[in-house]
């Protein structure tokens, strides 16, 4: 799955926001990149309050909604939301269900568990000695006006132990006529119920059941929400203005059993066969090849579709719509690739089309092993909580990252399609050809998807730089978060269902991409891909651990004749949290390495952290270095790389061996490419010699190192390890840098020190007005023209939003004349790369008028890079009683997507001077619809909402309000919330 939280935060393009927090916004003072001491604490509070309260209302939820209140104080003024809108094939002859005739609504759950005694259902896994095999399973979908779905199933599964009870994974579905046959004969039930607890349905046999195959068959109906979970329902307007309904899923993790009942765990695999039922004015897809279709009513029609291969259920998907398709085929076996989506948008599936088929078949090439579907469709949905989903044969994504509109999609967009696609296309064979054994190893499935998603990009785009651009992106985000106490090992327990969402995160994405990376440098990457074609060979169609490939990679570097203990490296980095900061000093010239924990907070308490570390957080690193010496103003000498040293985390130091080192006119540089995760920290001469060697030529290092020193430095001084002004020396040469990569690294680290700072208009102009001089040449150079390579159109961005951060005058007349003329004439051309900004700085100059055009555009779009441009500009109006009319609308479903109602919180809180005390009142206000709505989804659904409006703050005062106000909301929400 590609996630929408953490990892497409680029400041070229800040209306992308499918993040956790919308990173570091380019208008307000408010803004920030990383997180700070304080911000830390702020986040830590209210994400585990989020936790506290899904653990609770597992055990509440079934109380009374109507004592729903929401409380707490409100400093920075009173929000006032509007009133939401309601939300609302056995072994023998299958019994399908064919009526279209379906009731209303399902009927209520029980309000309350009833007591079914002990038994093994108490237990949240499934039993190991179930082993499903195969699913006949039929769903008939009624959308508009009914909005329901049925269907019956059938599941042929080989009991290995006696037992009376069989049971499988059911939620939110009405059960009827649930039977248990062998050998075609009927077993008798002494009882069969739903226990809601654990999302079971039990069935008890009056005679023990003897190992052997069985056959479970049921009927069921569900109520198609809006949840974005599960199979749901998502609307959208056609060319015509007609609202129309279609039905799409999402079930990873566990929301399989929410559309029909199954074995919903990993490690449970089996073949499927699926009919789907639905309107004849629309057409189903699903996995695999549609292979036949029957009338069943004057208004619904029957689609039969190929067996599938071995698959976990989390992997299906099905889809009624009324789409449009555009067709490739790639691939030694030529798969066909449909690509699809509205009518209306059809021609931006286009640039999908152009990159899709090259990048499967390079994966092919890569691995050596075949892409094994006949097909390997994908479709932009317009409802997704995700950023894509790697279902095989049938990879869904968010619209914003499939379709691209040419003159109106920015480079930005451009990227995020390439990389997310290439991350779904990446899960074909890491998830889907080899699956976690279960949610403890997520970062199997999405710590590779993250790294080989580069590869893919790679091989289309090779002069987008983006082994470099890693270090901005994946990297930056995992050291972000792996620097907080709060952290977690990439392995960690996951003893509950509830507890799997927290896991997707940026230790599973982004750590886990950046600690392979590592290691596929310090194995080479012909012992790495050797290492992963066997793993992948060897539990094809099956599941995997962590420990597989640890053995598999140690095998290929004894082969390669590097000899290797993988899992003794690794386990160092994936069993502790964290990560190092390596000190490189200097002793009677000999170059002296060691290491020690990395925390922003320096002085946070670990003693009362969750996890602890078996290792003392003491790491194997894989240390690189190189010396060299400046000779003049223009040439530097590189005097030696000396290749790989081993820092053993038992060892106090590390001695560099053959080396020697003055460090009075010799610099060092460690961590050559960037390619280790770890910090790296020099005594301040050194610092001061790095720092001369960027002003006097700062080639000598590759864009990955200017970007990773400038990094490293600003860490270390918020850390607390060096003085800042050595850190700021590290930007003074950025005056004469031309790439996007490091500038993207200084404008970051620039900025952040608006959190920290004192709340000083004088500092903070100071600041911005030393970030524009350092910005002006390209300012000047680059302009608002519409032209140059990929990076250059990322460094023009930055460059508007720098000028226009200081209020000058050229940059705030263009953007205002270009918004404008927009205003006047929508065809009016504004560079699709401008856009946000043009949107953004026009809206800070205008009023009511404007907003409400620009509003009625947003609403009138159907090209979703555009709608977030826009959701993106609108926050900017200076107006306070407009910002808060828009919070209104961004909880209104008529007006803003579910899906972006977090993209809109985190706008206004880090866009707008005067937005972020709106943002956080107005969360208060709707936690506990956002809880409902979205609590027990992806952990990163909620973290949007969390990150997005609390990344601004920075405060003491901004700390005690969120302590005060939401530990008192939390009873009330305990007892008065119910998820339905």
């Amino acid at each position: 799955m590609a996630e929408t939280g953490v990892k497409y935060t680029k400041p070229f393009d800040k209306d992308e926001e499918d993040s956790a927090s919308v990173g570091e916004m380019k208008f307000s003072p408010n803004n920030r990149s990383k997180t700070v001491k304080i911000l830390a604490v702020v986040v830590i509070i209210l994400v585990i309050l989020v936790i506290i309260f899904l653990a609770l209302f597992a055990n509440e939820r079934n109380r009374s909604r109507d004592c729903r209140g929401r409380s707490g104080s409100h400093g920075g003024g009173t929000v006032t939301p509007t009133t939401l809108p309601n939300e609302t094939k056995p072994t023998s002859t299958p019994t399908y269900v064919t009526t279209t005739t379906l009731p209303n609504a399902t009927t209520p759950a029980p309000t309350s568990e009833p007591d079914y005694g002990p038994g093994p259902w108490t237990n949240v896994r499934l039993p190991t000695y179930f082993k499903p095999h195969h699913y006949d399973l039929e769903l008939v979908v009624n959308l508009e006006p009914k909005l329901i779905f049925s269907g019956d199933v059938s599941v042929n599964v080989t009991l290995s132990q006696e037992t009376p009870y069989m049971y499988l994974h059911t939620n939110k579905l009405n059960i009827s006529n649930p039977t248990l046959k062998k050998d075609d004969t009927v077993i008798k039930l002494k009882r069969h119920f739903w226990y809601k607890k654990n999302e079971f349905y039990v069935m008890e046999a009056e005679q023990n059941l003897t190992s052997g195959v069985y056959v479970i068959s049921m009927e069921f109906i569900g109520k198609l929400d809006d949840d974005l979970k599960g199979l749901y329902r998502s609307t959208y307007k056609n060319q015509n203005g007609t609202k129309v309904t279609i039905a799409t899923t999402q079930l990873q993790p566990t929301d399989a059993r929410k559309a029909f009942p199954c074995f919903d765990e990993p490690s449970f695999k089996a073949t499927f066969t699926v009919t789907m039922v639905r309107p004849k004015d629309m057409i189903s897809i699903s996995n695999m090849p549609q292979i036949g279709s029957e009338k069943r009513s004057d208004s619904m029609v029957a689609d039969h579709y190929e067996k599938t291969v071995i698959m976990p259920t989390y992997l299906l998907a099905f889809i009624v719509c009324d789409f449009g398709y555009l067709q490739d085929y790639a691939g030694e076996q030529n798969a066909s690739m449909k690509y699809y989506a509205t009518k209306g948008q059809l021609d931006q599936a286009e640039y999908a089309r152009s990159v899709g088929g090259p990048i499967l078949s390079h994966f092919e090439e890569y691995f050596n092993i075949s892409y094994p579907l006949p097909k390997a469709d994908m479709i932009a949905v317009p409802d997704f909580a995700a950023g894509a989903m790697e279902n095989w044969g049938l990879i869904i994504y968010r619209e914003t990252a499939m379709l691209f509109k040419d003159g109106q999609s920015s480079e930005g967009n451009r990227e995020r399609i390439v990389q997310v696609i290439a991350h779904e296309l990446a899960h074909m064979w890491f998830g889907n050809l080899v699956t976690t054994a279960w949610w403890d190893d997520l970062w199997l499935n999405e710590g590779f998807a993250s790294f080989v998603e580069y590869i893919g990009v790679n091989h289309i785009h090779p002069d987008w730089n983006m082994n470099d651009m890693f270090v901005n992106l994946d990297m930056k985000n995992a050291f972000r978060l792996d620097a907080l106490v709060t952290s977690h090992p990439i392995l960690l327990p996951v003893n509950h269902p509830d507890e799997i969402n927290e896991i997707f995160d940026s230790i599973s994405y982004n750590k886990g991409a950046t600690i392979i990376r590592m290691l596929q440098y310090f194995l080479t990457e012909k012992i790495f891909k050797n290492g992963l074609i066997n793993y992948l060979n060897a539990h094809a169609y099956g599941n995997a651990k962590t420990k597989d490939l640890w053995n598999y990679l140690t095998m290929a570097s004894k082969a390669g004749g590097k000899d290797i203990n993988v899992a003794e490296v690794m386990d160092t980095w994936t069993l502790q949290m964290g990560f190092p900061v390596v000190n490189v000093t200097e002793n009677s010239g000999n170059i002296i390495l060691t290491q020690q924990r990395f925390l922003s907070d320096p002085d946070a308490n670990i003693s009362n952290t969750k996890f602890t570390s078996d290792y003392g957080y003491k790491w194997h690193i894989p240390f690189t270095i190189a010396v060299g010496q400046k000779q003049d103003n223009s040439e530097v000498k590189t005097v030696g790389f000396e290749g790989l040293i081993w820092m053993n985390r038992t060892s106090d130091e590390t001695t560099v061996p053959n080396k020697t080192w003055d460090p009075n006119t010799q610099w060092v540089k460690g961590n050559i490419g960037q390619t280790g995760y770890y910090r790296v920290n020099y005594p301040t001469k050194n610092w001061e010699l790095l720092a001369q060697q960027l002003q006097y030529n700062h080639s000598v290092f590759s864009l990955g190192d200017r970007a990773g020193l400038i990094l490293d430095a600003f860490a270390l001084a918020d850390a607390g390890l060096l003085e800042f002004k050595y850190a700021l020396n590290m930007t003074k040469y950025l005056e004469k840098e031309t790439n996007f990569i490091p500038w993207d690294s200084g404008y970051s680290s620039l900025s952040s020190l608006t959190s920290i700072l004192p709340k000083s208009e004088k500092i903070y102009t100071g600041l911005r007005n030393y970030r524009f001089k350092l910005m002006k040449p390209n300012f000047d150079r680059l302009g608002f023209f519409d032209n140059g390579t990929h990076l250059e159109k990322y460094l023009r961005v930055d460059a508007v939003y720098t000028a226009c951060g200081v209020r000058n005058k050229v940059c705030m007349d263009k953007t205002k004349e270009l918004f404008d003329k927009w205003i006047r004439n929508e065809s009016h051309p504004v560079p699709p790369d401008l856009r946000s900004a043009v949107y953004l700085y026009g809206m800070t100059q205008s009023g009511v008028k404007e907003w409400d055009i620009t509003f009625e555009r947003l609403q009138k779009t159907n090209v979703a890079s555009e709608r977030r441009k826009l959701m993106y500009g609108l926050a900017g109006t200076p107006e306070p009683w407009i910002l808060n009319r828009y919070l209104q609308y961004a909880f209104d479903e008529k007006k803003i997507k579910s899906q972006d109602t977090s993209a809109v919180l985190s706008y206004v809180a880090n866009v707008n001077p005067i937005g972020r005390h709106f943002a956080w009142n107005f969360l208060k206000e709707m936690w506990p619809t956002i809880l409902e709505k979205y609590g027990k989804g992806f952990g990163f659904s909620i973290n949007r909402f969390v990150n997005g409006v609390a990344s601004s703050f920075s405060t003491e005062w901004e700390l005690k309000e969120v302590i005060s106000t939401s530990a008192p909301q939390s009873e009330n929400h305990f007892h008065c919330h119910q998820r339905h």
